[in-house]
């Protein structure tokens, strides 16, 4: 079943480095679950699940768990995971507007 999110509303409204973590909380939340259940259920640490949803993902083991950590939450959440990532890409892993690209 796909999910019914606003996914340009949500690219739109969210700050730089928020609207993944943004968009994962409320669905968590309208589900009715916290993030102690989340942590349970897919075994990710509550203090990751909190840096991914406060857009902090250098607070993360390294940049190789990111996609994983995404794809697995987002699934919790009975997100598209793929489509989260491609917005995670997007709108997240952008280099910020007039940073220098090596």
């Amino acid at each position: 079943m796909p999910d019914q999110v606003d996914w340009r509303a949500i690219e739109r409204e969210a700050g730089p480095g928020q609207a993944v973590g943004r968009l994962l909380r409320d669905q968590r939340e309208a589900r009715g679950l916290d993030l102690t259940q989340v942590e349970k259920s897919i075994r990710i640490r509550r203090a990751h699940l909190e840096a991914i949803e406060n857009g902090r993902y250098d607070e993360l083991p390294g940049a190789a768990y990111i996609p994983a950590f995404l794809r697995t939450y987002a699934k919790r959440v009975n997100l598209d995971a793929e489509r989260v990532l491609e917005v995670y890409r997007a709108i997240e892993a952008a280099p910020p507007v007039g940073a220098a690209v090596n």
